[in-house]
């Protein structure tokens, strides 16, 4: 069977380039797609067999349980985004004016992300951090 544009998990592939970024709920299918073309993977345990998706008031967003080792996860774990309260759709569009390989300066993004200064600033950070480049371990 043949995949559609809507059911690639190549982000190169997305329709129109940028439709992953009409709303949350699309960008945390796009990127789902993206780490687990295969359904959810517990980062604990590994185990994909026994995860459910929990719903509710008090849960995010894209929000997963194992019920083998009985832990929450989403693909948040253990990247960038975990523990940032900036939007997925901010950080994708973010990594959008990345694409020249050059990070933005913190005015570029408050601009044209609309976000605070401060905001801008640790984004950056976080994106420096990420993009730049390994440093080889010191020798001891």
């Amino acid at each position: 069977m043949m995949q559609g544009p809507e059911d690639s998990t190549d982000p190169d592939d997305a329709p129109d380039g940028l439709d992953m970024l009409r709303d949350e709920a699309a960008a945390y299918a796009w990127i789902e797609r993206i780490v687990w073309p295969q359904g959810p993977v517990c980062p604990r345990c590994g185990r994909g067999d026994r995860i459910g998706a929990l719903h509710g008031a008090s849960v995010h967003l894209g929000t997963y349980k194992c019920y083998a080792c009985r832990k929450p996860f989403s693909f948040r774990s253990g990247t960038p985004f975990h523990a940032s309260n900036v939007s997925l759709t901010r950080w994708l569009q973010a990594l959008y004016l990345c694409r020249d390989g050059e990070i933005p300066r913190p005015s570029v993004l408050q601009t044209a992300l609309g976000i605070t200064a401060k905001t801008a600033a640790a984004l950056r950070r976080r994106l420096e951090r990420e993009l730049s480049p390994r440093r080889p371990a010191k020798l001891r």
